[in-house]
This record gives C-alpha cells, structure tokens and sequence, in this order.
C-alpha cells in the first residue's frame, strides 16, 4: 500500500478545548498532551509517510519535530471556517507535493490513538475513495480520509456525520473504538482513561491531580492493557455513503507478527464503544 499522508490541525492555545471545564492555562496543558500522543502515534504508524501539522502556534508540543513532519502555518483560530480551514492547507500542500497519495485527517484530540488502532483503520479506510469514522457520540467526525487529495472535502462541525455522508464519504463504523473516541468534557476523558492514553496525557492528567469521581473508577490505577489489533485487507469496491464493516466477526486467534500492543482478555471490541456508553463518569480534583 502506498504511505499514505496525514494532516494534524492543532488549535491555538487560547482556543483549544474550551468546552473543558478547567482554567484556560489548564486546558492548554491537556490540549498539548493530547496532540503530542496523537503525534506520537502517527509518527509510528508503518502506514504514514509525511505528517503535516497545521497551526496558528509559534510554539508546538513536544515530539512535534523531525524529518516527516511539516508544519504549515494556520490563521489564527477560531476562524470563521475554524478546522476545515486547517484542512484545507493542509490538502493544498499535499495535492502539490503528493498529489497521489492517499490523504487522512487526524484530529488532535485523540488520546487514546495507537500506532496499530491507527494502521488497521487505514486499511480499513482505504477501500473508499473518501471515507471517515464517526465520533463516540455517533454524530461527528474523528478521522477523514480520500484516496487522493484532490478528492477531500472536509465538513467537521456539527452534525460533520449527516454531512460527510451527504458529501458522499463511506463511513467506518466497525473500527477500534479508540480511533473514535475524541475528548472534548471531562466526562470524554474519564471514558478515554478507561480505554486507555497515551504517556503525555496521563502525565497532564497526574500533573492538575485529576481524579475520577464516580466509585470504581481510579485515576491512579494503570489503563487497561489495549487488544491486539487485526488488519483488513479487502480491496473491493466502495459505493459512496455505504457502511465499511470488517468481512469477518472482530476475533483474533492470536497476536499477529510484529504487533507492537500487549493483549488483553477485557479490552473493548472495535466498533463498540464501551466506555462512552457506560453510566457517565465525571472528573474532578
């Protein structure tokens, strides 16, 4: 399969994650976790070539450097087309430097997002000319892909599901619930540390002593382990607005070759998002 190449759109300091209810220079904190594990992850993928990131910052979060990664310079946000501006820059690099690769868009807010959640849903995500993989809540949008870039159209926003769909993307339900689970409340990282987040964010999340509050759920205790993944690789065609879904049932005999994620016999089933449809955990001091 040809690398493919990603676009991260990174907020603005001031704007990143308003709908968390922290103090702003709190919210910052998180909102650099969370980009520098989506980083992290991408940055490991054995399916990426180039990553941009595209930024109104001057200053970026750590790991946000290296040969495969360019940074595009964004307005400052929000602006009136807020993420789909950033797209957009993004998609116009890509069509003049890789103008027949294949092109993803992969929010900042993904914490949970792995090397491996991430390379099976690129398989997955392939078998359309334009393709996406809804929210948690079913309603929006987490990552957006096109077999080039000429083909992207992005509609994030909301109700950014409807409206990809409209816009004629299949949609990539059956997919690690990982990939799918952005966080934009405390609630939605309580749900993320259940299913599990990258170093930096449970290190922003020990360092403004975040603690769950609903009984059974401890912020102190490791995540749980993450499944071993399985890949997809069926090549047939796609009509525009139909369900990908894996061809066989999600179950794994055993860790495939060269799977860089440990077991685990509790771990959510992709598709299924466990943690977000569970009784609602809250967050606190």
């Amino acid at each position: 399969m040809t690398r493919w190449t990603a676009i991260i759109p990174v907020k603005s300091s001031e704007s990143a994650k308003s709908r968390i209810r922290l103090p702003a220079p709190e919210r910052r904190i998180l909102a650099d976790a969370f980009a520098s594990d989506v980083l992290t992850a991408v940055v490991a993928s054995e399916l990426v070539g180039t990553i941009m990131v595209v930024t109104a910052r001057d200053d970026f979060p750590e790991g946000a450097c290296g040969r495969r990664i360019v940074v595009l310079q964004d307005r400052p946000l929000p602006a009136h087309d807020g993420l789909n501006g950033a797209v957009e820059i993004g998609r116009l690099w890509a069509q003049a430097n890789h103008p027949r690769r294949p092109i993803v868009v992969v929010p900042s807010d993904l914490p949970c997002l792995t090397p491996n959640t991430l390379d099976a849903t690129l398989h997955q995500l392939h078998r359309a000319d334009t393709a996406f993989t809804p929210d948690a809540a079913d309603c929006g949008t987490t990552l957006l892909s096109a077999s080039t870039p000429h083909r992207l159209r992005s509609a994030y926003g909301t109700n950014s599901r409807r409206h990809h769909t409209l816009l004629g993307a299949a949609v990539a339900e059956d997919v690690d619930c990982r990939v799918r689970h952005d966080v934009d409340t405390l609630d939605d990282l309580a749900e993320a540390l259940q299913l599990g987040v990258g170093s930096r964010t449970r290190a922003a999340i020990d360092r403004l002593h975040l603690t769950a509050a609903t009984p059974g759920v401890n912020m102190g205790t490791p995540p749980p382990q993450p499944r071993p993944e399985y890949f997809v690789s069926a090549a047939h065609a796609i009509t525009p607005g139909t369900h990908l879904s894996h061809p066989h049932p999600p179950t794994v005999p055993g860790t495939p070759a060269g799977n860089r994620e440990p077991p685990a016999g509790n771990a959510p089933q992709p598709g299924r998002c466990s943690a977000h449809s569970a009784s609602s955990r809250q967050m606190s001091r």
